[in-house]
């Protein structure tokens, strides 16, 4: 199954919106939302990890930590005992 990282600061982006949704609703795909203080993008999301801050800059580099774990415990199941 296909999981979708949908990343928005405001959580107004149209076009992540509309990909979310499409997603979600066409495809069955698992929506998992990076957002600022949520806007309409939470609601589309079957996750949705906000960030309770209106500095854009401190909302992205929470959501670069979250992406950079992310990929690490992805990594670690499917390589960590290889390693």
């Amino acid at each position: 199954k296909d999981v979708l990282v949908a990343i928005s600061t405001s959580g107004e982006s149209f076009n992540v919106l509309q990909v979310a949704a499409e997603a979600r609703h066409r495809y069955g795909t698992l929506v998992v939302a990076f957002t600022g203080s949520g806007g309409q993008l939470k609601d589309w999301a079957d996750y949705a990890i906000t960030v309770p801050s209106d500095r854009t800059c401190h909302i992205q580099e929470v959501h670069l930590v979250l992406g950079h774990l992310f990929c690490k415990i992805i990594e670690d199941k499917l390589c960590g005992a290889q390693r």
